[in-house]
C-alpha cells in the first residue's frame, strides 16, 4: 500500500496537479444511510500540504451518490472557504480525483454512456464553469492508504447515523 503520494502520481501519470482528492463513500442502498470521507492534499510549489479531510453522511441515499459526496464536498468547501473562487479568477485549479468506484471514474469523466445518476454529474458542472478541471482516476482503494482511511472514515460515519433513531413519537402521531 503506497504512503507516498509521488508514487502515486507517478503511477497515475499525473505531472500537473493542484489538489489530489482521494476519498470513498460507504452505503448500501438508496433506502439505508451512507456516509464518505475525502482526505485532500494541496500541492504548494512541489510541497505536499496535507488539508483537514471533510466527511459527511446521510439518511438515505445510493452507493454512488456516496462514491461521489466526498469530492463535491470539498471542492465545495475548498471554493467557498478556502480561497478557490479567487485563485479560480486567476487560473484553472487542476484536481485529481482517486476512486475505488469505477462507475464514478467513468461516469464523472463523461466516458461510457450514463443512463442513470446523470444529476450527479450536473454537481460537478458548476465546479468545471468556474474554473476547476477535474480529473477522475480509477484506483483500488488497497492502493493508497489515505483512500483506505477514507473507507474506515465514510463507514464511521454512516454507521454513527445508522445508529441515530427518529424521535418515537413521530411514528405514533403521524405515521399511524
Amino acid at each position: 500500500m503506497l504512503s507516498d503520494i509521488s508514487a502515486l502520481l507517478a503511477g497515475i501519470q499525473v505531472k500537473e496537479w493542484d489538489l489530489l482528492l482521494m476519498g470513498d463513500g460507504s452505503g448500501s442502498g438508496h433506502a439505508c444511510p451512507g456516509g464518505w470521507a475525502c482526505f485532500p492534499v494541496a500541492n504548494d510549489k512541489g510541497n505536499h500540504v496535507f488539508l483537514d479531510p471533510v466527511f459527511g453522511a446521510v439518511s438515505h441515499g445510493s452507493i454512488n451518490l456516496m462514491e461521489v459526496m466526498p469530492y463535491w464536498h470539498f471542492l465545495h468547501q475548498h471554493y467557498y472557504y478556502m480561497g478557490g473562487a479567487e485563485t479560480c479568477l486567476e487560473k484553472k485549479i487542476q484536481v485529481h480525483v482517486i476512486t475505488d468506484s469505477q462507475w464514478a471514474a467513468t461516469a464523472m469523466s463523461g466516458r461510457g454512456k450514463i443512463t442513470v445518476n446523470r444529476d450527479m454529474m450536473a454537481l460537478f458542472a458548476i465546479f468545471r464553469d468556474w474554473g476547476y478541471q477535474i480529473h477522475w482516476h480509477h484506483v483500488s482503494r488497497e492502493t493508497i492508504e489515505l483512500q483506505s482511511m477514507a473507507d474506515r472514515l465514510a463507514a464511521q460515519v454512516r454507521d454513527y447515523v445508522k445508529a441515530v433513531e427518529h424521535p418515537p413519537e413521530f411514528d405514533e402521531k403521524y405515521r399511524t
